[in-house]
């Protein structure tokens, strides 16, 4: 497993079954960014943020509370914010998710359609 991190947040998290890999996938998707080992000792807040993990992947703790820095469009961001009100332990399929997504975006945007469509 490799965590990435800048300093407003989690950026990254992967598994992989070798190093070299983790750091491949990592120079992929921040091609632009100066990566550089953790410096030691490690900060509490890291140490916070492990047990955090822990807590979640071992001990099956719903909610995983961590800082992120996410990076992504505003659709990427709804798609984001839609899986976590997936309350745990339910499964959606991809279909599911889509017409959740589509039916949310049409209730948003309905007044905004209206408006436009008024006669002066």
């Amino acid at each position: 497993m490799m965590i990435g991190a800048t300093d407003r947040g989690i950026c990254f998290l992967q598994f992989a079954d070798r190093d070299e890999d983790l750091v491949e996938m990592l120079k992929r998707e921040y091609p632009n960014a100066a990566i550089a080992p953790m410096s030691e000792p490690h900060s509490p807040e890291f140490h916070r943020w492990m047990e955090a993990l822990r807590a979640h992947l071992i001990d099956g703790e719903p909610r995983l509370d961590l800082p992120l820095d996410l990076r992504a469009t505003a659709f990427q961001m709804r798609v984001w914010r839609y899986l976590q009100s997936i309350p745990a332990g339910r499964v959606e399929s991809y279909a599911e998710v889509a017409a959740a997504l589509v039916s949310d975006r049409s209730k948003s945007s309905s007044p905004r359609l209206r408006d436009k469509s008024r006669s002066w």
